[in-house]
């Protein structure tokens, strides 16, 4: 592991787990990530059961937190008015953690599914 590597894993195990990061690792110990952004997030994480999804806060930028990607594919519901910005910041931070994909759902403020999105790593392109 070079230096510079090293460096970026000890400042990401410093930054805190998103709100119900913690409870989302206890129940899925490898899980694909699951992150809800907007302004229905935390509506949206309680109907799903604390736990099933962590949320980024509406004042919070993806960079603050940890996502604990494990490797694995992320899943991100948009719910409220799309952002893109901040969307693919998501999904940027969530691609720098190591995951391979993230698949982003925008939900409309009707609860219908307007689009779906897909970000890929650089890497894992053929």
């Amino acid at each position: 592991m070079t230096k510079r590597k090293g460096r970026h894993l000890a400042m990401a195990r410093r930054k805190p787990l998103p709100p119900f990061g913690a409870e989302y690792l206890k129940r899925h110990p490898h899980p694909a990530i699951k992150v809800a952004l907007g302004a229905r997030a935390w509506s949206f994480a309680r109907r799903a059961g604390v736990g099933r999804v962590m949320i980024l806060p509406d004042d919070g930028a993806p960079a603050a937190f940890r996502w604990p990607s494990n490797g694995h594919p992320a899943l991100v519901y948009e719910l409220g008015p799309p952002d893109d910005n901040r969307l693919a910041a998501m999904a940027r931070e969530l691609l720098a953690a190591g995951s391979p994909s993230v698949v982003a759902i925008r939900y409309s403020l009707l609860n219908t599914s307007d689009c779906r999105l897909f970000f890929e790593r650089a890497d894992h392109v053929a």
